[in-house]
């Protein structure tokens, strides 16, 4: 819903007048005569647009322009000033006060609704810019944040790791466990507190190593690691995963617990065509080589993190600006090849700035957030990105007619939805714009049109649905 408009004059039939003209126009607004009440009334009502006369009831037009102006709340608010005088010192007195623009009496009512859609769209603009630039100084702070984590972090896994990268220690101490056991095939596998295999290194056997896989039985690896014991691969593993390896002619599976840390165990798997004997020379080496694995494992881990925070847009977590684009012109260059059209869209929630301004931008992030996630039922979350209040879905497999049926969908179902938010409720709709790439387009050049068309739109109407064949 857009911020409505506040009519500050004290002459009642130029008040009612302009009334008239914005309820034809659909423009909300809210009428005061009071100018001493005006930054209360403002506050209060949020007024997007102030429109003031040269006198009120009870003070005169200028001195309530300049106490709008004073005032925190109100500063940066438009004010169009409305004077019946064809005097350039009054129109000067008005600007020195802090108008914004200037309107001579008698009024055409097409202009006076021209140009309050003009400041109604350029303090869209300026609350917008101040809503990002609030966003960017949260997300800097939250980014220092963990990057002093991380930065830690990575010192411990550097001293842990004596300054060498994880696949290195991986091939270097599996390489070991062969030396040592003189086993034929060694893995070692990384599973989550669920047994699900996370990572994988291998060492002996590289013919095996693209179809190795140990399937744990659920909470089995949390069960190996607490037993911290050398035991049979056939005591854990899943049914008859294993038979494979038998048939390779391995007579000795074992598993050796190699270190964990809060999410992630490593189990190191010993294959071998011969008996294994152990000494206990040969278990004290295996235990020994647990805190560099269980290390490794931390790190690979960490980098994929990292590498997936660093893509993740903080808010809804699709896709950002820079990888977003990356996708995008992957997805270009795919369609090139193929031959096939690229369909994509470009969303936005309607007056999300309004809802940042009323609410708090921690409301508006839970819009977005929830705009996300029904894009992702829709089955359109794998290919989106988000800049700002947009969110750009060009999913793979569809094309424009489908992907038309699934935003349409998508508008319907947000359309129904009400947000609740600190002991208030509201609803919000989302407005589209859908068109194909054309292939001489780069990728930003794609969406730049689709975002001027939705802009157009949105200049038209909210909630709407924009469609460029």
């Amino acid at each position: 819903m857009q911020n409505p408009v506040l009519i500050v004059y004290g002459n009642q039939e130029t008040n009612r007048e302009l009334r008239a003209i914005f309820e034809t126009a659909s423009i909300p607004y809210f009428s005061a005569g009071s100018g001493l009440r005006a930054v209360e009334i403002a506050v209060e009502k949020s007024a997007a647009l102030v429109i003031l006369g040269d006198t009120t009831r009870d003070i005169e037009g200028l001195e309530c322009c300049r106490r709008l102006r004073k005032q925190k709340e109100t500063q940066d608010i438009p004010i169009v000033f409305f004077h019946s005088k064809k005097d350039q010192s009054v129109r000067m007195r008005a600007f020195a006060a802090g108008a914004s623009d200037f309107l001579l009496m008698p009024f055409e009512p097409s202009e006076v609704v021209a140009r309050t859609r003009t400041h109604l769209f350029f303090n869209r603009l300026r609350t917008q810019s101040d809503s990002e630039m609030q966003f960017l100084r949260e997300s800097n702070s939250a980014k220092d944040r963990l990057l002093r984590l991380y930065s830690r972090s990575g010192q411990l896994l550097q001293d842990s790791l004596t300054n060498r990268g994880h696949n290195t220690v991986m091939a270097a101490a599996l390489g070991r466990v062969l030396e040592w056991t003189a086993a034929d095939f060694a893995a070692l596998a990384v599973y989550d507190g669920d047994s699900k295999l996370q990572y994988r290194y291998f060492a002996g056997m590289p013919e095996l190593s693209k179809r190795f896989s140990v399937p744990l039985k659920p909470g089995a690896a949390r069960e190996l690691y607490a037993r911290r014991k050398l035991v049979r691969v056939e005591d854990y593993e899943t049914k008859g995963s294993i038979e494979k390896f038998k048939g390779v002619g391995f007579e000795s599976m074992l598993a050796v617990p190699m270190g964990s840390n809060a999410e992630l165990l490593g189990i190191c798997h010993i294959f071998s065509r011969d008996p294994l004997a152990f000494t206990e020379d040969t278990e004290e080496h295996l235990w020994a080589l647990a805190p560099a694995l269980a290390a490794s494992a931390v790190k690979a881990d960490f980098e994929e993190r990292t590498m997936r925070l660093a893509a993740q847009e903080p808010v809804t977590d699709l896709l950002n600006r820079q990888f977003g684009m990356r996708a995008l012109s992957a997805a270009i260059a795919k369609a090139r090849t193929s031959g096939r059209a690229l369909a994509a869209a470009v969303l936005a929630v309607d007056d999300l700035y309004g809802v940042n301004h009323r609410y708090g931008i921690r409301c508006g992030d839970a819009v977005l957030q929830s705009v996300a996630r029904s894009i992702r039922e829709a089955g359109l979350g794998e290919n989106a990105f988000r800049i700002g209040n947009r969110i750009f879905v060009f999913p793979d497999g569809l094309n424009d007619s489908k992907l038309l049926a699934a935003v349409r969908g998508l508008q319907s179902r947000l359309a129904v939805q009400t947000m609740a938010y600190r002991n208030q409720e509201f609803k919000f709709t989302v407005s589209a714009a859908l068109s194909v790439h054309r292939t001489t387009e780069s990728a930003i050049d794609f969406y730049s049109r689709l975002d001027d068309l939705l802009s157009q739109g949105l200049l038209e109407e909210p909630h709407r649905l924009v469609v460029e064949k």
